[in-house]
């Protein structure tokens, strides 16, 4: 073998080293950097969503609770046996509810110490609620019992440890939000850094072909980890506008303050122009509107407030059950009104809310910006919750409605009984009367006895006097 051969034996060596070797161990490392990264980048990311499940369920689980409390208070009013339907059918429901949130909250002892209190003091209240039913059934007096405030003070308790629970959630993922945007910005440069490095190596030893090839591979690694990335930030905002509109709602007691605050959220978090929303009145099966956002009076006016299901793409919308959009609105649309103008929105989201597969209502919102293909998303992920904010602010409308309605009977009731009161009393004084009577009847008959036994005397006298003067 010659020297040169020798030689370019080994440039040839070191040629797939540099080219063949050294590009596949790099590129083994950023694959592994790069797993590691995508797999922390998921583990925050379910840890968030556990958070979001959790504030969820415990919602949810607060709702069931006061509605089962409000059924039980219109049952002890009225004494009509279907309210009772929202509290039996809820106590099994908080049962299953409260078992799978412990299931969730399992390695956080503080917080599964709190929910077994939370299960101990609704326990007590079950009973006192029972109790109260039971006497209720029984025609007893329980006014004067719910009026002493039992009963309140385990509800009350209740509310607090759900409180208590909701914060300690919540600063568990912001601390957990943070974490992962920390790392995940730290985890970025770095990597960002090492790729800079492994490219600067591969320039340095390798030849330019081969580093425009492996540069071409980390620019596809990067955008499919920006895409990756867009994917969990679009996926934290659905979640965050989701929770943002459960605690608007929550405290919200009738259909027009309901929809007053969801779209007060929805301006807010989606920057909507104007918006409106339509509830199902089911006694006329119309849609009837009880909320509007950045309306003038104008608009109010001109536009109606009762529409059919054939009429307009409300109605459409709600007969069809689909999402209606609209793009390019014309410019006689309804007008967006301030204090240095108006004009018409430019593109329009009419979305139907349902609760239990029912359609009960009709979002309308109108976007002086451009729609970004994640609003509808929100706008479908969010309708089902709408239509279950709705359908409870309904019950308790109905509710309220049976309540003054029994208010009316009762003081009807109690004016009847007033009038059958006077009548007693007159009948009672009549019967006085006749008592009196018959006390001096009987007076008189006594004197008459006596005046006849008085007489019969006088006549055997004058019968002994007659019999004196015959034989005289």
């Amino acid at each position: 073998m010659t020297a040169s051969q020798a030689v370019d034996e080994h440039y040839f060596r070191g040629i797939i080293r540099r080219n063949i070797a050294l590009p596949l161990f790099v590129g083994l490392i950023t694959i592994g950097v790069f797993v590691g990264l995508i797999a922390y980048l998921v583990s925050t990311t379910s840890l968030a969503e556990h958070s979001e499940r959790v504030i969820g369920k415990a919602n949810q689980m607060l709702r069931l609770a006061v509605d089962r409390e409000s059924s039980m208070r219109g049952f002890l009013l009225t004494g009509d046996e279907s309210f009772l339907a929202q509290y039996e059918n809820g106590g099994p429901l908080f049962k299953a509810q409260m078992d799978e949130l412990q299931g969730l909250v399992a390695d956080n002892p503080m917080q599964l110490e709190k929910l077994k209190q939370i299960a101990a003091i609704q326990e007590r209240w079950n009973r006192f609620a029972e109790d109260m039913i039971d006497a209720r059934r029984r025609m007893q007096d329980v006014a004067r019992v719910v009026a002493s405030g039992r009963g309140k003070m385990e509800f009350d308790e209740t509310r607090k440890q759900f409180d208590d629970f909701l914060t300690v959630e919540l600063r568990l993922r912001q601390e957990r939000t943070e974490a992962s945007r920390r790392v995940t910005v730290i985890l970025v440069s770095v990597f960002l850094l090492f790729s800079i490095g492994v490219n600067s190596l591969l320039a340095w030893m390798g030849r330019r072909e081969e580093l425009l090839n492996l540069a071409g591979a980390y620019d596809k690694a990067l955008r499919q980890q920006a895409e990756q990335t867009e994917v969990l930030e679009r996926q934290v905002w659905l979640r965050s506008g989701q929770r943002m509109l459960a605690e608007r709602v929550i405290g919200q007691t009738t259909p027009q303050l309901v929809g007053r605050a969801m779209l007060d959220c929805l301006a807010q978090y989606m920057d909507s122009a104007v918006g409106a929303l339509y509830v199902r009145d089911r006694r006329h099966g119309t849609l009837r509107r009880v909320a509007t956002y950045g309306f003038s009076r104008e608009s109010e006016q001109a536009t109606a407030r009762d529409l059919a299901d054939a009429d307009t793409l409300v109605g459409q919308a709600a007969s069809s059950r689909r999402m209606v959009v609209m793009r390019d609105v014309p410019e006689n649309y309804i007008q967006v009104v301030s204090a240095t103008g108006n004009s018409a929105p430019k593109h329009l989201i009419i979305m139907p809310v349902a609760s239990e597969g029912e359609v009960n209502g009709v979002l309308e919102l109108g976007f002086m910006r451009t729609l970004a293909p994640r609003d509808p998303e929100f706008i479908e992920l969010v309708s089902n919750s709408m239509g279950d904010f709705i359908e409870a602010a309904l019950y308790r409308e109905r509710l309220q409605d049976a309540l003054v309605e029994t208010r009316q009977l009762n003081e009807e009731l109690q004016v009847q009984q007033e009038e059958l009161r006077v009548s007693n009393e007159g009948l009672e004084e009549r019967g006085r009367a006749l008592l009196e009577s018959q006390t001096r009847l009987q007076a008189q008959q006594a004197e008459l006895e006596q005046t006849n036994v008085q007489l019969e005397e006088y006549a055997h006298r004058l019968e002994r006097q007659k019999a004196d003067l015959l034989r005289a």
